[in-house]
């Protein structure tokens, strides 16, 4: 007698050992897709920082920069984009993250010794945020990666995990 086909048992024995690699890969496969995802942060937050520097170079301050939200989520109005275009960037266009400058210093200048060392309150200061606006595999929204005028880099501890050259904000 001639058998043609597999055997039930054949078939489950196959199943099985599908539903075990798919186990075993998915969530190798999340953190592939989730580390993707943030990937640009790292790139949009040094240009940022470039882009400060090179303005304050040119103006003597750094210049606060509004939100930019996820391209799909709401459109960027006019004044955005002109604050954005100020220091010479395009308004970055990210469907996971915000990205802003939310606080930039000037110098304080003591007006009686124009000689004397500025202290760490009086220098310039800013800091670039990227804040994490859609829920990731291995990271809640809100979570935050930062740069400041000395290129300290920082992020929460879940988005740490994915970007690996940041420094832990410990959160």
């Amino acid at each position: 007698m001639k058998k043609n086909g597999f055997t039930l048992v054949e078939l489950m024995v196959v199943v099985i050992v599908i539903g075990i690699l798919a186990a075993v890969a998915m969530p190798k496969f999340q953190i592939a897709a989730d580390k993707t995802k943030v990937a640009e942060v790292q790139q949009i937050l040094t240009s940022i920082a470039g882009a400060e520097e090179q303005y304050k170079h040119a103006n003597g301050k750094y210049l606060p920069l509004p939100a930019s939200y996820p391209y799909d989520v709401a459109v960027n109005n006019a004044a955005t984009v002109a604050e954005w275009n100020k220091v010479g960037l395009k308004v970055p266009e990210s469907k996971y993250f915000k990205y802003e400058v939310p606080l930039a210093t000037s110098a304080v200048i003591d007006e009686t010794d124009p000689l004397k060392d500025y202290n760490d309150s009086n220098k310039p200061k800013f800091t670039a945020v990227a804040t994490l606006m859609r829920k990731l595999t291995r990271a809640e929204s809100g979570n935050t990666v930062t740069i400041d005028q000395n290129g300290d880099k920082k992020a929460n501890r879940e988005l740490n995990e994915l970007i690996r050259s940041f420094g832990a904000l410990g959160q």
